[in-house]
């Protein structure tokens, strides 16, 4: 029986064995076929070492994307404006300087009465615009400190009751001196026949050194200069009133007569004065001090109201003459909403809402003394 091992050698005449050619062959090529796949091996395991190196190498670069950038459009540059400049004269008492009102236009031989510069005015009409939004527009203390931004009003919340001492060249007068309305009450005042204000503030003169005390809490303040405004009403005003105090009822009533309430004024006469007093505190800022309501001033004919408006309106060229309409055109502030709706109130029922009202303004007030010395 023959078996594999028979088959791939042969013996010679001698009796050895010897491979077959085909095995020698196959020998070679297997051994040819084992160093290529070694070969092969080594390259593989190679190129993998260094693939893994490089991505090593690559985990921390981040891929760079040949996007090209776009080139923004040419935007012309603006010119930046220089900031305005604010004329030291509207603030710098050291620019301002006292100059006689001519006797012609004071309507009374009143040596108290000057111009200031008309760039001192900038501040003191900011602070009339605060009294007419104030006694007239329906406004409110803070929202006038938030839409003027500063208080223009007073240097404390509530002022009133005040006495002035006027020095002139010749007398001495005192007169007391009260606030319209206090923190928290709106007030809006009119003409009854056409439901719309039509008072007019003109300036009546100024005068240097006034100073104020104030009770409580007891103190003073000198201030460098003072004005006074007057204002003219051509009618006896119908006032509603919006009592909106923190922690109180709010209450809406009218008053159908403002002159009413003041001593000797006839609330038939054709037209009224009253002087409004002004303080500069500085920094460009005047004080509305109040106003004298022992010295109101009635116009029995229209003939006299028009002829004394327009004197007071010669003594300062500088300033117009100044309403609500001015308010908004200048600082375009307007009156708020009147409740019109508190005039159809019975009088029976209005009445005692009214005097609740001013009941309630008394335990606002300071009271406040003026010492005003005229000559420049």
């Amino acid at each position: 029986m023959t078996t594999i091992k028979d088959d791939f050698p042969y013996r010679d005449f001698s009796g050895k064995r010897h491979p077959r050619r085909f095995v020698v062959a196959a020998a070679i090529i297997l051994a040819v076929l084992a160093v290529l796949g070694l070969a092969a091996v080594a390259v593989n395991a190679n190129r993998q070492a260094s693939f893994n190196a490089r991505m090593t190498e690559l985990a921390g670069v981040p891929p760079t994307l040949n996007i090209p950038t776009p080139t923004p459009p040419d935007i012309p540059t603006a010119t930046p404006e220089p900031s305005p400049t604010v004329d030291p004269c509207t603030y710098d008492t050291s620019y301002w300087s006292l100059t006689p009102i001519e006797p012609a236009y004071t309507g009374s031989p009143e040596p108290h009465l000057y111009r200031l510069p008309e760039c001192a005015y900038e501040g003191l009409k900011k602070a009339v615009a605060f009294t007419l939004l104030r006694s007239s527009g329906g406004w409110i203390f803070p929202e006038l400190y938030q839409a003027l931004g500063h208080d223009y009003g007073y240097p404390y919340p509530y002022i009133a009751g005040v006495l002035v001492n006027t020095e002139t060249q010749s007398d001495v007068w005192y007169s007391p001196i009260t606030q319209e309305s206090p923190f928290y009450n709106r007030a809006w005042d009119f003409d009854p026949a056409t439901r719309e204000n039509r008072s007019q503030y003109v300036l009546s003169g100024c005068y240097k050194d006034v100073r104020i005390y104030i009770q409580p809490p007891g103190e003073y303040r000198d201030l460098p200069y003072g004005c006074t405004v007057a204002e003219f009403i051509p009618y006896d005003p119908v006032v509603v009133l919006a009592l909106e105090a923190p922690d109180e009822k709010h209450l809406k009533a009218f008053d159908p007569s403002l002159m009413s309430n003041y001593p000797n004024v006839d609330p038939k006469a054709a037209g009224y004065k009253i002087e409004r007093y002004y303080g500069y505190l500085g920094n460009g800022v005047w004080m509305y001090l109040g106003f004298n309501k022992h010295t109101i001033q009635s116009y029995p004919t229209r003939e006299q109201y028009d002829m004394n408006l327009q004197v007071y309106r010669l003594r300062e060229p500088a300033l117009p003459p100044m309403d609500l309409a001015w308010v908004e055109q200048e600082f375009g502030l307007a009156p708020k909403p009147v409740p019109w709706e508190v005039l159809d109130v019975p009088a029976e029922v209005n009445e005692p809402i009214l005097k609740e009202i001013y009941a309630a303004n008394t335990r606002f007030f300071r009271t406040v003394v003026i010492q005003m010395t005229s000559t420049p």
